[in-house]
């Protein structure tokens, strides 16, 4: 359970971190181009991310119930430390994502592949999700 806890910790305060230092560092118009990779601080306002006052608290409301359920999960059937780290970079990542949401009404992406955009809390997002389902299907 302690790896889970430390995974959401790291990956959140990691992705803040992160998004804090391309913020202040290269401001919202700079960038860093390093071939088809680019460091560029961008607000992600996608139409399938808005959603209104009322939607967003609900939206609360249901990562934190999606969150309270994996982690009574955990003692069971990913009771494994590295489920444990999968499970808690995904959440980690996605309360990173929900946080930017909540205060700035978009999510920050710094880092730019050419055809997406993305940020570090993705990045745990897809490692958590790919992870947990290559040991379900590992077991």
């Amino acid at each position: 359970m302690t790896a889970y806890f430390v995974s959401v910790v790291f990956v959140w305060a990691l992705d803040r971190m992160s998004k804090v230092f391309v913020y202040k560092t290269l401001g919202s118009s700079c960038s860093i181009h390093l071939g088809i990779f680019s460091i560029r601080p961008t607000f992600n306002q996608q139409s399938h991310h808005r959603l209104g006052s009322r939607s967003s608290l609900l939206l609360w409301i249901l990562a934190l119930g999606a969150a309270m359920m994996l982690i009574k999960g955990i003692g069971g059937a990913y009771s494994t430390t590295l489920t444990q780290i999968a499970l808690g970079a995904a959440i980690g990542g996605g309360a990173g994502n929900l946080y930017d949401r909540w205060r700035f009404g978009a999510i920050q992406d710094i880092m730019d592949l050419k055809f997406t955009v993305f940020n570090i809390a993705d990045v745990a997002i897809i490692f958590g999700v790919s992870m947990t389902i290559l040991r379900s299907l590992v077991q």
